[in-house]
């Protein structure tokens, strides 16, 4: 089996979180400390509005971006095996509509489309390995596009 999914996965997230509230931290320790030099308590008030705001539409931006990330993906031939938590699922290559790369995010992520849903959903999100200076699809969502193409015309000659 091949690890078709990024091994940072599970680490991004907890990074995101904890680099979001050193800078929330930071603008709250910015605001408190300019407030106490100019001796005006409405800078300290303006700062912890700005900030809380902040950290709000972080927040809820970085949930969007993560919720749906499963933590692995593997390649395990004529199947995917795909891992969120505990939950472990094979899904068929035959199960498999359509693979999706959007590029412009940063980290790229990866969308696979299925016929009918499974336990993790209809469709299976994860980010693809690193490839430095790659501004096309990664190698592995192009091989996995291929195989489901094939899959796909093997099924339509068989019926």
């Amino acid at each position: 089996m091949n690890l078709i999914s990024s091994s940072w996965n599970q680490t991004v997230r907890p990074i995101g979180y904890v680099i979001l509230f050193a800078i929330v931290g930071q603008g709250v320790l910015i605001g408190a400390f300019v407030s106490v030099v100019l001796e005006t308590p409405i800078i300290l008030l303006f700062t912890l509005i700005l900030t809380a705001m902040f950290a709000v539409v972080g927040f809820s931006r970085m949930a969007l971006l993560w919720r749906d990330l499963v933590d692995e993906v593997w390649d395990a031939g004529d199947r995917l095996v795909v891992r969120r938590g505990d939950q472990v699922v094979q899904i068929p290559i035959s199960q498999c509509s359509r693979v999706v790369c959007h590029l412009r995010v940063n980290p790229k992520r990866v969308k696979l489309y299925l016929h009918e849903p499974c336990e993790l959903g209809s469709v299976i999100v994860f980010l693809p390995p690193f490839e430095l200076l790659n501004f096309t699809a990664p190698t592995v969502v192009k091989r996995l596009v291929k195989k489901i193409e094939a899959k796909q015309t093997e099924r339509r000659h068989a019926a």
